[in-house]
């Protein structure tokens, strides 16, 4: 082979490497910048899905912010109707203890029907036998639950003036009045809260006591200690002969001797449990009332 040819050859094989060199380089340079827009785009899309998480975070911070904001004013709006609730209660003890120590009340309850009502009060306070087989007395200075329930189905208040409920709330109601710490104050009714207890009855049967519709049951918030929705009892028309109808309802009269009394109440227990046999729906209610455990 002659130089000429040679020095061709030489030339062809550097112009291949240097083309093999070239592309090679392209394609590395192609390489780099496809993983550069790989590398960018995949930071792209995680900077975008951390701020849409940090967006979501925020947004979460801003709603619990805002729950707490709109759990806070419900409670002070809450304490506050409840304080609200309880001056009104206040204010109505006060005029419902007004009316109970009213002159012509007062008459009737200290004077006309004194020996009466005492009688029923010490009874009813030393009952303590639950199923009425036989009375049993014990000392005892005031009526406690169960003998406060027998003692308004004894003499039919209830149900046929006022609700079982309702019974059970003018006692609850009147307990929780007497109690301003827990552990304070006597259990049960003492012979002023006998007598309030039979002015709340009279107000709440006001309305069949003068032969009218039936009465306006006291709402099951104050009977259970609610007070942002209590419910004042109406207190219009509550006078001295208004309780007199009550006690007349109840079979009492000036002129009613203890020692009959005495025998009214001894055949009301003995006859309880035979009344059990023939007793209605209503009067059903009434029994279970004294059985449940307060």
């Amino acid at each position: 082979m002659c130089i000429r040819d040679r020095k061709k050859t030489e030339e062809e094989q550097k112009k291949k490497q240097k083309e093999e060199e070239e592309k090679k380089a392209k394609q590395r340079e192609e390489f780099l910048k496809k993983k550069k827009e790989e590398m960018e785009k995949e930071f792209k899309e995680k900077e975008e899905k951390r701020k849409k998480e940090k967006a979501e975070e925020e947004k979460k911070v801003l709603k619990l912010e805002a729950q707490k904001e709109k759990g806070k004013k419900k409670i002070d709006e809450t304490l506050q109707a409840n304080r609200e609730a309880r001056e009104l209660l206040k204010q109505q003890k006060f005029a419902l203890q007004k009316i109970i120590k009213s002159a012509p009340i007062t008459e009737r309850f200290e004077a006309k029907y004194k020996k009466q009502i005492e009688y029923l009060f010490n009874f009813y306070s030393k009952l303590a036998d639950i199923e009425l087989k036989e009375p049993q007395l014990m000392n005892a200075s005031a009526i406690q639950y169960k003998s406060y329930i027998k003692f308004t189905v004894h003499f039919k208040i209830s149900p046929t003036l006022i609700a079982p409920d309702d019974s059970v709330s003018i006692y609850n109601l009147i307990q929780r009045n007497k109690v301003s710490k827990p552990g304070e104050g006597s259990k049960g009714l003492e012979y002023d809260d006998f007598l309030e207890a039979l002015v709340r009855i009279t107000v709440l049967a006001k309305n069949k006591l003068n032969g009218e519709e039936s009465p306006d049951p006291l709402p099951s918030d104050e009977g259970k200690g609610g007070a942002a929705s209590v419910k004042l009892m109406d207190l219009k028309g509550i006078d001295a002969a208004l309780v007199e109808k009550l006690l007349k309802f109840m079979n009492l009269s000036p002129g009613t001797k203890v020692g009959s009394l005495a025998l009214r109440l001894k055949s009301i227990t003995v006859s309880y449990t035979h009344l059990r046999a023939h007793e209605t729906l209503r009067y059903l209610v009434c029994r279970l009332l004294l059985e449940k455990k307060k």
